[in-house]
């Protein structure tokens, strides 16, 4: 398991680490939150199909539309 502080610094984990699984915050400090980190990761051939979880305090169905749009497989 390994967990990063910044939106960056969880990307560039996934990228170096290639883990199995991603559990993803929308709301993390930095300059990217979650959205961007998965929508990135979903633009990446190599990360395309990685499963991501997003687990967030943002339940609103604005908020779960903007994970399925940045390619979440789960939104909790």
């Amino acid at each position: 398991m390994f967990e990063a502080a910044t939106g960056q610094l969880g990307l560039d984990a996934v990228r170096a680490l290639q883990p199995d699984l991603l559990l993803l915050d929308v709301m993390m400090p930095g300059e990217l939150d979650g959205y961007p980190v998965c929508a990135a990761l979903r633009a990446d051939p190599a990360h395309a199909t990685l499963p991501i979880v997003m687990l967030t305090a943002r339940a609103q169905a604005s908020d779960r539309e903007a994970g399925a749009r940045a390619g979440a497989d789960e939104y909790r």
